[in-house]
């Protein structure tokens, strides 16, 4: 790495990582020991940036300022598969000269903003911001959880399975995760997360329906996009009500964006 600009990881194992230390040192300012094979040691300052990418972040124990300091996290939540995936999309751009000059006018408004700012910049900027972002990345769904749920719920307070999954798209979406489907959330809730709530089933309406024993307070409602507390009772008025029945559902919405991304093809 010594004298290279980047240094590019395709695939970091989710294995648990217990000692980053030398990563610190490659992302610090203080020259490192160097050894290539044959040749004799020397002290080298490695300005490389590290690079990796993975689909599951790995465990790290390490909760210190210093590491977020140095952690920049890119989530692309987007999967384009199957029909939705255009393997020629790199040759389509370079052929069309407003796209190539799109993505130049991209470039040199972010360079400016580095020249100006003499840094890089990111939506998490602070620390704290960064260490919010990592947990929310590494378990969606521990933190929606923690946050949308009551601490302390009443033995016939219930949410349908339903609700508390489109609850739970609410959150992925205003915090641009990936969204697991509905099927996926529900496993893993039965599996990982009995000891917070139960699943169950209950007779609505003429219907055996899927239940968790649980109260949500936050993004039940579908115009919760500022992660606005409900009311004690978190009930909706009439007018309400009528709203939320006329709207799109995420699940709905999550396959029709589906069949989008497949005309795209």
């Amino acid at each position: 790495m010594v004298g290279k600009d980047v240094n590019v990881d395709t695939e970091l194992s989710s294995a648990n990582i217990k000692d980053i230390s030398n990563l610190k040192k490659l992302t610090g300012t203080q020259p490192m020991r160097v050894q290539q094979k044959g040749q004799p040691a020397f002290d080298a300052e490695i300005h490389a940036k590290q690079v990796f990418n993975t689909n599951e972040l790995p465990n790290i124990p390490d909760n210190t300022d210093a590491r977020f300091r140095r952690e920049i996290i890119l989530y692309f939540y987007r999967q384009f598969e199957g029909s939705a995936q255009d393997r020629n999309l790199l040759n389509k751009i370079m052929k069309n000269e407003e796209e190539i000059s799109g993505i130049f006018n991209l470039v040199v408004n972010s360079w400016e903003t580095i020249t100006t700012r003499n840094e890089i910049h990111v939506n998490a900027a602070t620390i704290s911001a960064r260490r919010a972002k990592a947990k929310l990345t590494q378990n969606p769904i521990k933190a929606f959880l923690e946050e949308a749920l009551a601490k302390e719920s009443k033995e016939d307070d219930f949410e349908t399975g339903k609700d508390l999954y489109d609850a739970f798209y609410r959150f992925c979406e205003h915090n641009k995760l990936q969204i697991l489907g509905s099927d996926a959330f529900s496993e893993i809730l039965g599996k990982d997360y009995k000891h917070i709530l139960e699943k169950d089933r209950k007779t609505i309406d003429g219907r055996r329906i899927a239940i968790w024993n649980c109260k949500l307070v936050k993004w039940k409602n579908v115009n919760d996009n500022s992660q606005t507390t409900l009311g004690e009772e978190g009930e909706e008025s009439e007018d309400g009500e009528g709203e939320i029945e006329q709207q799109e559902t995420p699940e709905e919405k999550y396959k029709r964006e589906q069949e989008e991304m497949k005309k795209w093809g």
